[in-house]
C-alpha cells in the first residue's frame, strides 16, 4: 500500500510541476509578445511550483526507501526538499521584485 501510494504521489506531483512549468513558459512567451518582460500571472505559479517541487521531492527521496524496506513503512526528510524550494523561493521573491520595478518604470515613463 504504502508503495503505490508514494509512487503515484510522485507521478501525479511530477506532471503537476511540468504542467505549472508549461504555463509559466506559455505565459513568459505571451508577455513577451506584449512587451511585458514579467507577467503577473507567474508569480503565483512560482510559488505554487515551490510548494508542488516540495512534495515532489519528499515523494522522490521517499520512492528508493518504499520500494526497498520490507518492514513498516517509514517516511525519510532529506535536506533536498528544502533546498530545492528554497531556492525557487529566492527566484519567485526576485522574480516579483522585478515585476514591482517593471510596473513601477512603466508609471513613471
Amino acid at each position: 500500500m504504502f508503495v503505490s501510494t508514494v509512487f503515484l504521489l510522485y507521478i501525479v506531483l511530477t506532471l503537476a510541476v511540468i504542467g505549472v512549468c508549461v504555463a509559466f513558459f506559455v505565459n513568459l512567451i505571451k508577455g513577451i509578445q506584449h512587451e511585458e518582460l514579467f507577467p503577473k500571472k507567474n508569480i503565483r505559479l512560482i510559488f505554487i511550483a515551490v510548494l508542488l517541487i516540495f512534495l515532489q521531492t519528499v515523494a522522490s527521496d521517499n520512492l528508493d526507501q518504499a520500494f526497498i524496506s520490507e518492514g513498516p513503512a517509514a517516511i525519510a526528510l532529506t535536506s533536498n526538499p528544502f533546498v530545492q524550494s528554497l531556492i525557487l523561493l529566492v527566484f519567485g521573491i526576485l522574480y516579483k521584485m522585478g515585476y514591482q520595478v517593471a510596473a513601477e518604470h512603466d508609471l513613471t515613463v
